[in-house]
């Protein structure tokens, strides 16, 4: 997985990741001595079926060697995709709960709420907006967008 595009959390933050410091988030990641918690963008719906992104924490431990590891995900399939520069997606849910993994270019999401996420390469989200309208995606540029689906049935504890 691509890690070029790791941002460490800035101390002006004060420990607060809000949905405006993410319009365009990736992934941030905050170390502690004893751990380190990966957070992605979440989409998910509201009470009233409208969709959003959140964020998403997955907590770590010290795996030795300077590696931090989450607990297992299980996974029901994997799949890969691509679809050519130019593509587009109008309002849908996802298909079902998903891990997904941007490979190459760089794509815009629109949510029910009014909210929009550009995703870039590297970029892991976790689509959970299984019901009501969904969110639309739109490719941004001239590369085709590769990825790879995780396909699971319960998403990690947060």
């Amino acid at each position: 997985m691509c890690l070029r595009r790791i941002a460490y959390s800035h101390p002006d933050l004060h420990g607060q990741l809000t949905l405006a410091n993410c319009r365009l988030l990736s992934r941030y990641v905050t170390i502690t001595h004893e751990s380190m918690d990966l957070t992605f963008p979440h989409f998910c719906t509201d009470e009233r079926l409208v969709s959003q992104v959140k964020v998403w924490t997955i907590g770590t431990k010290d795996h030795g060697h300077g590696t931090f590891v989450s607990d297992l995900i299980p996974c029901n399939s994997v799949r890969l995709a691509e679809t050519i520069p130019g593509g587009v997606y109008d309002w849908h849910p996802a298909p079902r709960k998903q891990v997904v993994v941007t490979l190459s270019g760089t794509i815009e999401f629109t949510f029910g709420n009014g909210e929009v996420l550009l995703v870039k390469p590297g970029d892991v989200f976790f689509a959970g907006d299984v019901e009501g309208r969904g969110h639309k995606w739109r490719i941004i540029g001239d590369d085709p967008w590769r990825r790879m689906y995780v396909h699971i049935e319960t998403p990690p504890v947060t």
